[in-house]
């Protein structure tokens, strides 16, 4: 069976409008669904829900010196030690525990959620791990949103993996992940974006409609031209 060029750039830019409308799609109704998640919800550490979605605020103990970085790659490292592949642009995540369990002499009890940190590397903490310094935990607020695409969960896996290995081997595969400082978008925005998404699936759609109709039209042409040349032969002979 012989392919067109037609055809196979018809799958090539097909296959990329795909990719881009169901990223649209999905960034946009995830935007969405944020904005209708409702106003922040406050908790303390230990009674934040495993399953919550949102804007969130939460009290407890931030383990700085139990973060660890993520490379591009997926893989992590304790932060202010080499590790290759590490740049400055690196992810994050940071142990919260407790605001009780905040004693730097010992590993915390319990650890409730990872802070996602997109810029921790350049901020002072960033600096002093970079001097190979381990900071104190500090009791603090973490706000941010928990429980959507705006928190890298692939990326996070690795992270939580070391976390609770420097934890005194607690299980950390379920800790949520609290995107710091994040915040809803704009309604109409994520709707346009979802709809920029529709409308992409909307015009391969059409074009698909639009080939296979052509092709229906060509091959009724070829069945006609092979009847008439039949029916000149015959005349012919």
């Amino acid at each position: 069976m012989v392919v067109s060029r037609a055809r196979l750039l018809f799958v090539f830019l097909g296959s990329i409008l795909v990719a881009a409308s169901g990223f649209l799609v999905f960034a946009g109704l995830e935007d969405a669904r944020l904005v209708w998640s409702g106003p922040r919800r406050d908790f303390t550490a230990s009674e934040l829900p495993p399953s919550v979605s949102g804007v969130v605020a939460v009290v407890g103990c931030v383990r700085h010196e139990l973060a660890v970085g993520v490379t591009r790659h997926g893989d992590a490292y304790k932060l202010g030690t080499a590790a290759a592949g590490a740049a400055d642009d690196d992810l994050v995540y940071t142990p919260l525990s407790a605001a009780d369990d905040c004693d730097e002499d010992r590993a915390p009890r319990k650890l409730f959620a990872l802070i996602q940190d997109d810029d921790g590397l350049d901020n002072t903490i960033g600096r002093v791990y970079q001097r190979r310094v381990a900071p104190p935990p500090v009791p603090a607020i973490v706000d941010g949103i928990i429980g959507f695409h705006s928190a890298r969960h692939q990326a996070s896996a690795a992270a939580r993996a070391i976390a609770a290995a420097r934890a005194g081997g607690q299980g950390a595969s379920e800790l949520p992940v609290i995107a710091k400082g994040k915040r809803p978008g704009v309604l109409w925005v994520a709707l346009v974006t979802a709809g920029a998404g529709m409308h992409g699936f909307l015009l391969l759609a059409v074009v698909a409609l639009w080939m296979r109709r052509r092709d229906r039209r060509r091959a009724a042409a070829a069945e006609f031209s092979e009847q008439e040349n039949e029916f000149l032969n015959d005349d012919l002979e």
